[in-house]
Protein backbone atom coordinates (compact mmCIF):
# COMPACT_ATOMS: atom_id res chain seq x y z
CA UNK A 1 0.00 0.00 0.00
CA UNK A 2 1.67 3.43 -0.79
CA UNK A 3 1.08 6.23 1.61
CA UNK A 4 -0.83 9.11 0.39
CA UNK A 5 0.06 12.20 2.83
CA UNK A 6 -3.02 13.91 3.84
CA UNK A 7 -1.19 17.05 3.54
CA UNK A 8 1.46 17.27 1.05
CA UNK A 9 4.52 19.55 0.56
CA UNK A 10 3.36 21.60 -2.07
CA UNK A 11 3.84 25.14 -2.26
CA UNK A 12 2.19 27.46 -4.31
CA UNK A 13 4.46 30.05 -3.44
CA UNK A 14 7.69 27.73 -4.01
CA UNK A 15 6.02 27.11 -7.63
CA UNK A 16 5.60 31.01 -8.65
CA UNK A 17 9.27 31.58 -7.29
CA UNK A 18 10.87 29.30 -10.06
CA UNK A 19 9.37 31.26 -12.74
CA UNK A 20 9.53 34.60 -11.04
CA UNK A 21 12.27 36.89 -12.99
CA UNK A 22 13.08 34.26 -15.27
CA UNK A 23 11.55 32.24 -18.17
CA UNK A 24 12.85 29.29 -20.32
CA UNK A 25 14.67 29.27 -23.09
CA UNK A 26 12.29 28.45 -24.76
CA UNK A 27 8.89 29.82 -23.55
CA UNK A 28 6.59 30.59 -26.64
CA UNK A 29 5.22 34.05 -26.50
CA UNK A 30 1.94 32.39 -26.69
CA UNK A 31 1.90 31.86 -23.53
CA UNK A 32 3.98 34.15 -21.47
CA UNK A 33 1.30 37.26 -23.04
CA UNK A 34 -0.22 38.19 -19.95
CA UNK A 35 -3.30 38.70 -21.60
CA UNK A 36 -5.79 36.26 -21.82
CA UNK A 37 -8.22 35.45 -24.53
CA UNK A 38 -10.97 34.76 -22.18
CA UNK A 39 -11.41 37.51 -19.01
CA UNK A 40 -14.07 34.97 -17.41
CA UNK A 41 -12.01 32.22 -18.09
CA UNK A 42 -8.87 34.27 -16.37
CA UNK A 43 -11.55 35.50 -13.46
CA UNK A 44 -12.25 31.62 -12.42
CA UNK A 45 -8.68 30.33 -12.34
CA UNK A 46 -7.83 33.09 -9.77
CA UNK A 47 -10.79 31.87 -8.22
CA UNK A 48 -9.67 28.40 -8.01
CA UNK A 49 -6.63 29.30 -7.13
CA UNK A 50 -7.67 31.40 -3.83
CA UNK A 51 -9.63 28.26 -2.61
CA UNK A 52 -7.00 26.20 -3.19
CA UNK A 53 -5.00 28.54 -0.88
CA UNK A 54 -7.52 28.47 1.82
CA UNK A 55 -7.82 24.75 1.23
CA UNK A 56 -11.21 24.51 -0.30
CA UNK A 57 -9.62 22.11 -2.74
CA UNK A 58 -13.12 20.41 -3.52
CA UNK A 59 -14.12 23.43 -4.21
CA UNK A 60 -11.72 24.69 -6.62
CA UNK A 61 -11.66 21.44 -8.66
CA UNK A 62 -15.38 22.73 -9.53
CA UNK A 63 -14.85 25.56 -10.73
CA UNK A 64 -11.41 24.72 -12.14
CA UNK A 65 -13.25 22.14 -14.24
CA UNK A 66 -16.22 24.24 -15.15
CA UNK A 67 -13.82 26.63 -16.50
CA UNK A 68 -11.40 23.95 -18.39
CA UNK A 69 -15.23 22.04 -19.93
CA UNK A 70 -16.41 25.89 -20.88
CA UNK A 71 -13.35 27.50 -22.27
CA UNK A 72 -11.04 24.68 -24.41
CA UNK A 73 -8.95 26.97 -26.34
CA UNK A 74 -8.40 29.70 -22.95
CA UNK A 75 -4.74 30.50 -24.31
CA UNK A 76 -4.03 29.78 -19.99
CA UNK A 77 -5.66 26.38 -20.44
CA UNK A 78 -2.44 24.52 -19.20
CA UNK A 79 -2.19 26.43 -15.83
CA UNK A 80 -5.89 25.47 -15.07
CA UNK A 81 -5.03 21.89 -15.88
CA UNK A 82 -1.82 22.40 -13.23
CA UNK A 83 -3.98 24.43 -10.85
CA UNK A 84 -6.64 21.32 -10.57
CA UNK A 85 -3.87 18.91 -10.26
CA UNK A 86 -2.44 20.82 -6.84
CA UNK A 87 -6.41 20.22 -5.65
CA UNK A 88 -6.20 16.80 -6.69
CA UNK A 89 -3.08 16.52 -5.33
CA UNK A 90 -3.40 18.08 -1.54
CA UNK A 91 -6.85 15.31 -1.79
CA UNK A 92 -4.68 12.67 -2.12
CA UNK A 93 -6.37 11.90 -5.52
CA UNK A 94 -2.72 11.03 -7.04
CA UNK A 95 -3.47 9.18 -10.38
CA UNK A 96 -6.20 12.39 -11.05
CA UNK A 97 -3.32 14.92 -10.24
CA UNK A 98 -0.89 12.87 -12.99
CA UNK A 99 -3.30 13.12 -15.56
CA UNK A 100 -3.96 16.92 -15.54
CA UNK A 101 0.17 17.87 -14.31
CA UNK A 102 0.65 15.31 -18.16
CA UNK A 103 -2.21 17.40 -19.69
CA UNK A 104 -0.54 20.55 -18.98
CA UNK A 105 2.81 19.65 -20.47
CA UNK A 106 1.63 18.17 -23.33
CA UNK A 107 -0.21 21.68 -24.00
CA UNK A 108 2.91 23.66 -23.11
CA UNK A 109 6.00 21.38 -22.57
CA UNK A 110 8.04 24.20 -21.13
CA UNK A 111 5.34 24.92 -18.27
CA UNK A 112 7.78 24.72 -14.92
CA UNK A 113 4.92 24.73 -12.44
CA UNK A 114 3.51 21.62 -13.62
CA UNK A 115 6.90 19.47 -14.14
CA UNK A 116 7.81 21.00 -10.79
CA UNK A 117 4.43 19.79 -9.41
CA UNK A 118 4.79 16.40 -10.93
CA UNK A 119 8.19 15.73 -9.15
CA UNK A 120 6.93 16.66 -6.18
CA UNK A 121 3.55 14.30 -6.72
CA UNK A 122 6.04 11.58 -7.29
CA UNK A 123 8.28 12.21 -4.53
CA UNK A 124 5.10 11.96 -1.88
CA UNK A 125 4.22 8.75 -3.51
CA UNK A 126 7.65 6.83 -3.02
CA UNK A 127 8.37 6.84 -6.89
CA UNK A 128 12.07 8.00 -6.30
CA UNK A 129 13.28 7.64 -9.96
CA UNK A 130 10.62 9.00 -11.58
CA UNK A 131 10.66 12.28 -9.35
CA UNK A 132 14.64 12.53 -9.97
CA UNK A 133 13.67 12.26 -13.59
CA UNK A 134 11.22 15.19 -13.50
CA UNK A 135 13.36 17.44 -11.76
CA UNK A 136 16.43 16.83 -14.29
CA UNK A 137 14.05 18.00 -16.61
CA UNK A 138 13.51 20.85 -14.80
CA UNK A 139 16.90 21.91 -14.85
CA UNK A 140 17.19 21.22 -18.75
CA UNK A 141 13.67 23.90 -19.08
CA UNK A 142 15.25 26.34 -16.53
CA UNK A 143 19.10 26.19 -15.99
CA UNK A 144 19.35 29.09 -13.86
CA UNK A 145 17.65 27.99 -11.16
CA UNK A 146 19.65 24.82 -11.22
CA UNK A 147 20.92 24.59 -7.77
CA UNK A 148 16.68 24.86 -6.61
CA UNK A 149 16.04 21.51 -8.82
CA UNK A 150 19.55 20.03 -7.36
CA UNK A 151 18.43 20.62 -3.68
CA UNK A 152 15.12 18.76 -4.55
CA UNK A 153 16.75 16.24 -6.50
CA UNK A 154 19.18 15.59 -3.39
CA UNK A 155 16.41 15.40 -0.65
CA UNK A 156 15.25 12.51 -2.95
CA UNK A 157 18.64 10.21 -1.58
CA UNK A 158 18.57 7.33 1.29
CA UNK A 159 17.53 9.03 4.30
CA UNK A 160 17.57 6.00 6.58
CA UNK A 161 20.84 4.50 8.08
CA UNK A 162 20.92 1.34 10.15
CA UNK A 163 23.43 1.27 13.19
CA UNK A 164 24.37 -1.04 15.97
CA UNK A 165 24.64 0.07 19.60
CA UNK A 166 24.12 -1.02 22.84
CA UNK A 167 24.14 -4.86 21.55
CA UNK A 168 21.19 -4.32 19.04
CA UNK A 169 20.75 -2.70 15.75
CA UNK A 170 18.81 0.81 15.42
CA UNK A 171 16.91 1.99 12.53
CA UNK A 172 17.22 5.55 12.67
CA UNK A 173 16.16 8.84 9.99
CA UNK A 174 15.37 12.61 10.10
CA UNK A 175 12.07 13.75 8.77
CA UNK A 176 10.98 17.47 8.76
CA UNK A 177 11.97 18.28 12.49
CA UNK A 178 11.42 15.13 14.01
CA UNK A 179 14.28 12.53 14.15
CA UNK A 180 12.96 9.10 14.92
CA UNK A 181 14.45 6.14 16.02
CA UNK A 182 13.58 1.94 15.78
CA UNK A 183 15.06 -0.14 17.67
CA UNK A 184 14.67 -3.88 16.25
CA UNK A 185 14.21 -6.69 18.69
CA UNK A 186 15.99 -9.22 17.54
CA UNK A 187 13.17 -11.56 16.19
CA UNK A 188 12.97 -8.50 13.99
CA UNK A 189 12.90 -8.19 10.46
CA UNK A 190 13.44 -4.67 9.04
CA UNK A 191 12.81 -3.72 4.97
CA UNK A 192 13.62 -0.08 4.47
CA UNK A 193 11.72 1.90 1.59
CA UNK A 194 12.48 5.15 -0.51
CA UNK A 195 9.84 6.89 0.73
CA UNK A 196 9.61 8.86 3.85
CA UNK A 197 6.22 8.90 5.01
CA UNK A 198 6.42 5.13 4.76
CA UNK A 199 10.22 4.46 6.10
CA UNK A 200 10.01 0.77 6.90
CA UNK A 201 7.82 -2.44 6.42
CA UNK A 202 8.45 -4.71 9.61
CA UNK A 203 8.08 -8.24 10.02
CA UNK A 204 8.65 -10.69 12.97
CA UNK A 205 10.02 -14.18 12.03
CA UNK A 206 7.79 -16.13 14.20
CA UNK A 207 5.49 -14.84 11.53
CA UNK A 208 7.38 -14.62 8.33
CA UNK A 209 5.76 -15.00 4.89
CA UNK A 210 2.31 -14.19 6.07
CA UNK A 211 2.48 -10.91 8.37
CA UNK A 212 3.74 -7.17 7.80
CA UNK A 213 3.66 -4.14 9.67
CA UNK A 214 3.76 -1.00 8.08
CA UNK A 215 4.82 2.35 9.89
CA UNK A 216 3.46 5.57 8.04
CA UNK A 217 4.55 8.90 8.94
CA UNK A 218 2.01 12.14 8.49
CA UNK A 219 2.86 15.46 8.50
CA UNK A 220 0.67 17.95 10.26
CA UNK A 221 2.08 20.85 10.52
CA UNK A 222 0.71 22.53 7.78
CA UNK A 223 -3.42 22.41 9.00
CA UNK A 224 -2.70 23.84 12.64
CA UNK A 225 -6.96 23.08 12.89
CA UNK A 226 -6.58 19.32 12.48
CA UNK A 227 -3.45 19.37 14.80
CA UNK A 228 -5.54 21.45 17.44
CA UNK A 229 -8.76 19.01 17.39
CA UNK A 230 -9.99 17.29 20.71
CA UNK A 231 -8.01 13.09 20.28
CA UNK A 232 -10.84 11.19 19.71
CA UNK A 233 -11.72 13.87 16.44
CA UNK A 234 -8.85 13.97 15.26
CA UNK A 235 -7.96 9.95 15.25
CA UNK A 236 -11.93 10.30 13.43
CA UNK A 237 -10.66 12.57 10.41
CA UNK A 238 -7.18 10.15 10.30
CA UNK A 239 -9.65 6.90 10.02
CA UNK A 240 -12.31 7.97 7.72
CA UNK A 241 -8.86 9.33 5.48
CA UNK A 242 -6.92 5.97 5.67
CA UNK A 243 -10.70 4.23 5.23
CA UNK A 244 -11.23 6.38 1.65
CA UNK A 245 -7.92 5.21 0.41
CA UNK A 246 -8.27 1.55 0.61
CA UNK A 247 -12.05 1.56 -0.64
CA UNK A 248 -9.98 3.24 -3.77
CA UNK A 249 -7.61 0.81 -3.53
CA UNK A 250 -9.54 -2.03 -3.09
CA UNK A 251 -12.53 -0.93 -5.65
CA UNK A 252 -15.40 -2.21 -2.43
CA UNK A 253 -16.46 -0.90 0.53
CA UNK A 254 -14.57 -1.87 3.80
CA UNK A 255 -16.34 -2.61 7.62
CA UNK A 256 -14.28 -0.42 10.44
CA UNK A 257 -14.70 -1.15 13.50
CA UNK A 258 -15.10 1.40 16.74
CA UNK A 259 -12.21 3.21 17.55
CA UNK A 260 -10.55 1.78 20.71
CA UNK A 261 -8.36 4.09 23.23
CA UNK A 262 -5.60 2.35 24.48
CA UNK A 263 -2.61 3.23 26.10
CA UNK A 264 0.73 1.32 25.12
CA UNK A 265 3.75 1.36 26.80
CA UNK A 266 2.17 4.64 28.51
CA UNK A 267 1.67 5.80 25.05
CA UNK A 268 -2.01 7.41 24.69
CA UNK A 269 -2.98 5.13 21.11
CA UNK A 270 -6.12 4.22 19.31
CA UNK A 271 -6.91 1.26 17.56
CA UNK A 272 -9.12 0.43 14.37
CA UNK A 273 -9.85 -3.20 13.14
CA UNK A 274 -10.61 -3.57 9.84
CA UNK A 275 -12.37 -7.15 8.47
CA UNK A 276 -11.39 -8.30 4.96
CA UNK A 277 -11.68 -11.74 2.84
CA UNK A 278 -8.51 -13.19 3.39
CA UNK A 279 -6.66 -10.58 5.22
CA UNK A 280 -7.24 -8.41 8.17
CA UNK A 281 -6.19 -5.30 9.59
CA UNK A 282 -5.47 -3.61 12.67
CA UNK A 283 -4.77 -0.05 12.64
CA UNK A 284 -2.74 2.15 15.31
CA UNK A 285 -2.84 5.71 15.84
CA UNK A 286 -0.02 8.00 18.08
CA UNK A 287 0.90 11.16 17.66
CA UNK A 288 4.31 13.21 18.10
CA UNK A 289 4.22 16.80 18.34
CA UNK A 290 3.10 17.62 14.59
CA UNK A 291 3.47 14.57 13.07
CA UNK A 292 1.15 11.46 12.97
CA UNK A 293 2.48 7.78 13.05
CA UNK A 294 0.17 4.96 12.01
CA UNK A 295 0.83 1.31 12.37
CA UNK A 296 -1.04 -0.79 10.23
CA UNK A 297 -0.38 -5.24 10.85
CA UNK A 298 -1.85 -6.75 8.04
CA UNK A 299 -2.00 -10.50 8.21
CA UNK A 300 -4.13 -13.55 8.07
CA UNK A 301 -6.92 -14.08 10.64
CA UNK A 302 -4.77 -16.74 12.85
CA UNK A 303 -3.34 -15.86 16.18
CA UNK A 304 -4.38 -12.33 15.78
CA UNK A 305 -4.38 -11.35 19.02
CA UNK A 306 -0.63 -12.67 19.22
CA UNK A 307 0.18 -10.49 16.49
CA UNK A 308 -1.62 -7.85 18.05
CA UNK A 309 1.16 -8.09 20.83
CA UNK A 310 3.81 -7.53 18.79
CA UNK A 311 2.56 -4.71 17.27
CA UNK A 312 2.41 -3.14 20.98
CA UNK A 313 5.95 -3.87 21.32
CA UNK A 314 6.78 -1.70 17.84
CA UNK A 315 5.11 1.40 19.74
CA UNK A 316 7.83 0.43 22.75
CA UNK A 317 10.37 0.56 20.43
CA UNK A 318 9.77 3.69 18.52
CA UNK A 319 11.70 6.85 19.88
CA UNK A 320 11.11 10.44 18.77
CA UNK A 321 12.66 13.48 19.49
CA UNK A 322 12.64 16.90 18.24
CA UNK A 323 15.51 18.34 15.63
CA UNK A 324 16.60 21.68 17.51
Amino acid sequence: MKIYSLLITVSIVFLLNCTTGSYPPNYSKKYVNREPNYEKAYDMELEGIDLTKKNRNKEAVKVLTKAIKKFGDYNHIYRLYTARGICYHKLGMYNKAKKDYYAAVKIYPYYINAWVSLGILYKNSGEIKLAKKVFLKCIEIMPDKKQTFVLLIRNLETFSKAYTASGGLIFEYNFLNINFLLYAAANMSVKTTDNPYQPYIINFKEFAGETNYYMFIMDFSKNPKFRFLPYEKRVRKWVEYEKNQLVRSKKKNIELSKIVLKRVYNRKCALVKIKGDEKQYLLLFFFVKKHGIMLMLKSTKENFDKKTKLMFLLVKNIKVRKIN
